[in-house]
């Protein structure tokens, strides 16, 4: 009899545990495609001397870009990644003296995400979190260069910005042809949400013993299974940087703000701890998200064009 109990409360306590996992994921799940995130702005150039461009990305999505010659021949060429929200105009915002300094200057817009359902049917979205289906974007690109601009893309590097710089980071590691990369306030999408989890426990969870004595591996656990079904309900697949930055093994330049409201510097410790070749990690004390170009142009500009002189 005793067992038959115990084996009952065993199995209820499982059920419960399971179905609250489920119930959690999809409330997570809906709340990650709106966490309070930084984004750009569509901005107007003022760059006239440029070539437009229409290319294909690596999975034939047609994309527009525009290549920036330098100022002198070069073989040399950065592509950069935007960040969420903004456009590949947003380039002369942070690496506007790449073409006086001996590089040309690739951008592009990322594709657009389209949400499709009874409320909001054809409404544009961004996620801000990374997807192998942008990745592609940045693949097409890579490709782009190496088929047409003879010449001029014998040495090609990476500049992104926030989510660009997780998505050319992510795109480095799947090719070979990217001699360098620089990171501005790139992020973890896991440990991202674990922050805004920690913040939002209250709200759901009443009990303060229990939301205050949740384990981290159960943040962990429901991160991972929400940006899971996020990727069905969205169909895209998310991609975990860390994974990528494991066995990076090209030379990268990390920037952070340490005052970046919404992604905490010590990630940026951490994902220079995680690779070996990783060439420098610059933390800029007064600078918030993406705001070190702003803060310190003179050294931004120093720090980025020595690193590229170094391994284009």
């Amino acid at each position: 009899m005793i067992l038959w109990v115990t084996l009952g409360i065993t199995i209820f306590v499982l059920l419960f545990l399971i179905l609250s996992f489920i119930k959690y994921t999809r409330i997570l799940s809906r709340n990650s495609m709106n966490v309070p995130f930084p984004s750009g702005h569509i901005t107007a150039s003022n760059h006239n001397h440029y070539d437009f461009i229409n290319f294909k990305s690596a999975d034939d999505i047609l994309l527009e870009g525009k290549f920036i010659p330098a100022d002198k021949p070069s073989a040399k060429t950065v592509i950069f990644c935007h960040e969420l929200g903004a456009d590949m105009n947003s380039w002369e915002k942070y690496c506007y003296f790449l073409p006086k300094n001996g590089f040309n200057v690739f951008t592009f817009d990322f594709r657009r995400s389209f949400r499709s359902d009874e409320q909001d049917s054809g409404k544009e979205t961004m996620n801000q979190w990374s997807t192998q289906e942008e990745v592609e974007d940045v693949l097409g690109a890579i490709q782009y260069l190496k088929n047409t601009k003879n010449g001029k893309a014998e040495h090609i590097g990476i500049f992104g910005v926030s989510k660009g710089a997780n998505l050319g980071i992510c795109a480095t590691g799947q090719v070979r042809s990217i001699k360098a990369v620089v990171s501005d306030g790139a992020f973890s999408t896991i440990e991202t949400l674990k922050k805004y989890m920690h913040k939002w426990a209250s709200i759901f969870i009443q009990n303060a013993f229990v939301y205050k004595n949740i384990p981290e591996w159960l943040y962990e656990a429901l991160a991972r299974s929400s940006m899971f079904y996020s990727g069905l309900k969205l169909k895209c697949r998310f991609l975990n940087i860390e994974n990528y930055l494991k066995r990076f093994h090209k030379p990268i330049l990390f920037i952070h703000g340490e005052n970046d409201p919404y992604i905490p510097a010590d990630q940026a410790h951490r994902f220079f701890s995680l690779v070996r070749s990783a060439e420098e990690l610059w933390v800029v004390p007064e600078a918030g998200h993406n705001d070190a170009v702003r803060k310190r142009p003179g050294e931004y500009e120093e720090k980025v064009v020595n690193f590229y002189n170094e391994h284009i």
